[in-house]
């Protein structure tokens, strides 16, 4: 038999994906194609990928790294040895730059007379498919954060010696890992000092391309890349003006081409107008640069950088690929913030020198007020509102509830008014200057705006508010930032426009509503103010309410299960925020959407970008409490990936910063306790996973009240803790009481709804209730579709289940369709060697070996064992998937093959021997049962 070449996807567990524009063209080229399973060096030909000018891209697997790689396979250069050499050792330039910004080079060789290329495999889209994957522009923030990345593997690339020559958006991939490319570097030739080089015969083929370009021009799409017309190289609307006259081009070239990308992916045209060469090379020789549309958002500072980068003149354009970058970078608006800020440090470092400027009376005459603000926002009154308002409700538990709340807020007023008075009464002793006062008078007032909103929120007592009260009266945001002149002088200065900076205000305070509603599980009325809020800021152009508006707006969806909608609105909050150095708001984003990204969406080839930029924001922004959400968020990522120990490692971190930071009884440490519970149940330490749990449920009773949402999520795990146990009905009893509050407080189409009936579905399943368990998982199966679509991962665990009750009523056809699309779910998201994957392999092949289908079922038993590092760590598992094994070689008739199921069956014991006694006891009883 011929030797079988594995299947792309099992080689490496990626999904070809590669997409390169409009050069790819099937008949492109007239040499032959290698066909699949041939070998370029060592190589294996998997598929084409595409045809480029030069040659064609296949995807081909290396066996000796065992990875995939992508092969440019270039044209015969004809007996032009010279041209041949020359592109070899470009290619070994190539190779020898390792640069994060451009697709890697790993070889180099020859193959039949024909110069190979192997490459670094990236899957994602192009820059041009990345602009187009939206209904609506980008915004100019992250447009350019991408283009400078790739302005960095140009810089690059000059670096070491060569220019690209055909630079354009078909030429740039954006890696599923977020990270941006510079690819196809086959029109690229080796410079010395900035020019390239050129001999003799090229310039004449150079010559001669131009002679007949200029009889050509008028019918030469500007799309088309110029690549068999002898040495003139490049797709024309991208070129450089001194490419078309024949003159050498370098580094600025590709700087004119990266402007004219950069200038379309913001205005959504390019520059200069030219239906043909001709037209084209006079709107550019003449700068007849198009107007910027009235559309644009674009600030008038990036444009005239962009503008110098687009001269005809090379001498006027930047000396390099680094300035130009530099100049990109350069935003006015953040040079003059550290401006006002060194005047800021300045005018402190002043005052200190200042001394006493009033006398003591008239200091604590002037400081003396701060308690007054608190009129009409918590006060007498407004605790006797508060009071009627609770009692009105008639709940048993009203009255104890007030008492925390009002001394929660108490505390907070108290705090307030002190430090807003301390505040003063250092601008009085000289200090600080007036401008931190005003930022630090400005926070505080903030915070007085939410604690305003938040009395008036708990006063509504709408359904449910109360078993929130607590929560909410503990959400309020920490003062001690206010205290922080770092944070204070990063923050944005407010409009200079008085007109503009009142209606800021007002919206600032309707976001603070917004997130007390959330908090408060109001979330309905939190997204109605989220979208006007944010719908004002666009009006306002004010990026740094534009980027508060998204941020809340996003994670008022993420807690309405709106998981796709809310991470579009973090994407906007995360670049907006980053453009405008907010790392409070940007880590606080990327840490949201890794969860939302790695956990929610379960898409684990968008992770690892979160996983980077929410890390390294975490610790930019220096607050414990951010860092202690992002490793809460990379411990549940872990977790759901199977990385259990790890997982354990950061929530046992997240949990200690949130104790240092936020004392014992903060509603953050129940989700550490939580989470922490779940970690050690899903590495078998059930008596761990009880102690973390008892202590969350005790927390969540006296701190959130016995009906609050939280209490569910505990009560979830501690039942499927006493499920571990046996405890079947206690985890029942357990189960039911969350459902409820789930139902109650989110509505019968959560996603946490259906987490709740499969968890007692399973329990009921464990307990031998048979038809309970399918009522339960049904109706989870079917939550889940509505929730989250049918082809989420989530789906699995229910899919599972229910196929192993069809397995014990004898529906082995139902039984199969069950495994089959659950294992289809998880191998999609989890990868082929996945550990979850064991438990749908295993029911797969059960159910096929029901039906008669004793190939198939060996097959997938076989592909079970081989998986890497499967059972490693499970000997139990191991044992019953070679029983399961050995059950369908002894359902053969040929003795032969019952003897291999019974030395399977040997070997295992023997390799267990010192192992689980249980185990061994099963296996020696099927021995007894099968005797030869």
């Amino acid at each position: 038999m011929a030797e079988q070449h594995p299947d792309p996807l099992e080689i490496t567990g990626l999904a070809v994906q590669w997409t390169r524009g409009d050069e790819f063209d099937e008949g492109d080229t007239d040499e032959p194609l290698p066909s699949p399973g041939a070998q370029i060096g060592r190589y294996v030909v998997l598929h084409k990928l595409g045809a480029g000018a030069m040659g064609v891209v296949l995807a081909a697997y290396d066996p000796e790294l065992d990875r995939k790689v992508a092969v440019k396979l270039l044209d015969h250069q004809g007996d032009d040895e010279a041209a041949q050499l020359r592109l070899q050792r470009e290619a070994q330039a190539l190779a020898k730059l390792d640069h994060p910004n451009v697709v890697a080079v790993h070889d180099v060789g020859v193959h039949d007379g024909r110069l190979f290329i192997a490459m670094e495999f990236v899957p994602g889209p192009t820059l041009a498919e990345w602009m187009r994957a939206r209904a609506r522009p980008r915004p100019w923030p992250e447009v350019l954060d991408v283009f400078l990345a790739a302005a960095r593997g140009l810089a690059a690339a000059h670096e070491a010696g060569l220019v690209h020559r055909d630079f354009k958006p078909e030429n740039v991939i954006v890696g599923d890992d977020g990270r941006v490319r510079v690819m196809d570097f086959g029109l690229a030739r080796a410079v010395v000092e900035g020019h390239e080089q050129l001999d003799e015969d090229e310039a004449e083929a150079r010559a001669a391309a131009i002679e007949r370009l200029q009889i050509t021009s008028s019918q030469l799409a500007l799309s088309s890349p110029l690549t068999r017309t002898g040495a003139l190289l490049g797709t024309p609307a991208f070129m450089a003006p001194e490419q078309f006259e024949g003159r050498p081009a370098d580094a600025r070239s590709d700087q004119f081409a990266f402007c004219i990308a950069l200038h379309e992916a913001l205005y959504g045209e390019r520059p200069f107008a030219g239906e043909t060469i001709s037209t084209l090379l006079f709107a550019i020789n003449e700068a007849k640069v198009r107007p910027a549309p009235r559309s644009a958002t674009v600030p008038a500072w990036l444009r005239k950088r962009l503008l110098r980068g687009l001269s005809a003149d090379p001498q006027r354009r930047y000396p390099s690929m680094q300035a130009l970058t530099a100049a990109l970078h350069d935003d006015p608006l953040v040079r003059r913030r550290r401006r006002w800020l060194a005047a800021s440090a300045l005018a402190i470092a002043i005052a200190a020198g200042w001394g006493v400027v009033h006398a003591a009376q008239a200091q604590a005459q002037v400081c003396a007020g701060a308690a007054d603000k608190l009129a009409g926002v918590w006060d007498d009154e407004r605790r006797d509102a508060l009071a009627a308002a609770f009692a009105a409700t008639e709940r048993p538990y009203a009255a104890d509830t007030l008492g925390r709340v009002a001394d929660n807020l108490d505390d907070y007023a108290q705090r307030w008014v002190e430090t807003r008075t301390e505040a003063c009464e250092a601008s009085q002793r000289g200090e600080q200057s007036d401008a931190l006062l005003d930022l630090r008078m400005a926070c505080l007032d903030e915070r007085l705006t939410h604690l305003s909103e938040t009395v008036q929120v708990l006063e509504q007592v709408k359904e449910g508010t109360i078993p929130k009260a607590v929560q909410v009266s503990r959400s309020l945001p920490p003062l001690a930032r206010c205290e922080d002149l770092e944070a204070l002088t990063a923050a944005i200065p407010p409009p200079e426009d008085p007109l503009i900076a009142r209606a800021v205000t007002t919206l600032e305070r309707r976001l603070a509503a917004a997130s007390v509603r959330q908090e408060a599980g109001e979330y309905d009325e939190a997204l109605a103010i989220a979208r006007e809020v944010s719908e004002g800021a666009g009006a306002l152009s004010h990026p740094p309410l534009q980027a508060r508006a998204w941020l809340r707006l996003g994670l008022v969806q993420q807690k309405r299960g709106e998981y796709e909608a809310s991470e579009a609105a973090l994407r906007e909050a995360y670049a907006i925020a980053l453009s405008q150095g907010m790392l409070f708001e940007a880590s606080e984003a990327a840490a949201k959407l890794l969860y939302v990204v790695g956990y929610a969406l379960a898409r684990s080839e968008d992770t690892p970008r979160w996983l980077e930029d929410a890390d390294y924001l975490s610790q930019a922004a220096g607050s414990p409490e951010l860092r202690a959400q992002f490793l809460n968020n990379r411990g549940t990522v872990r977790f759901i990936s199977g990385d259990y120990e790890q997982a354990r490692a950061d929530l046992e971190q997240a949990l200690a910063l949130r104790e240092q930071a936020l004392g014992e009884d903060h509603p953050q440490i129940i989700q550490s306790l939580n989470n922490l519970g779940l970690s050690a149940m899903a590495i078998g330490d059930t008596a761990e996973a009880k102690r973390y749990l008892e202590r969350s449920l005790a927390i969540t009773e006296r701190v959130l009240g016995p009906d609050h949402p939280g209490m569910a999520e505990v009560l979830s795990a501690l039942g499927n803790v006493a499920g571990r146990e046996d405890e079947y009905e206690q985890a029942r009893t357990y189960l039911e009481r969350a459902l409820t509050i789930r139902r109650n407080a989110l509505g019968p189409d959560h996603p946490l709804v259906a987490d709740t009936l499969h968890n007692i579905g399973a329990a009921a399943q464990r307990a031998g209730d048979h038809a309970l368990a399918r009522d339960y998982l049904e109706a989870a199966l079917a939550t889940q579709e509505k929730s989250l679509g049918s082809s989420h991962p989530s789906l699995a665990p229910t899919l599972n289940n229910l196929g192993t009750l069809a397995l014990e009523a004898e529906d082995f056809e139902l039984a199969r369709d069950y495994f089959a699309r659950a294992l289809a779910l998880r191998e999609s998201a989890l990868g082929p060697h996945h550990p979850l994957l064991s438990a749908s392999l295993t029911g797969l092949a059960k159910a096929n070996l029901s039906l008669g289908d004793h190939e198939q079922a060996r097959a997938l038993l076989e592909r079970d064992l081989a998986r890497e590092g499967a059972y490693v760590d499970d000997p139990p598992g191991l044992a019953g998937a070679r029983l399961a094994l050995a059950d369908v070689l002894w359902a053969t008739p040929e003795r032969t093959t019952q003897a291999s199921a019974r030395g399977l069956i040997e070997q295992t014991r023997a390799e267990l021997a010192d192992g689980d006694p249980s185990t061994d006891t099963r296996l020696a009883a099927w021995l007894d049962e099968h005797p030869l």
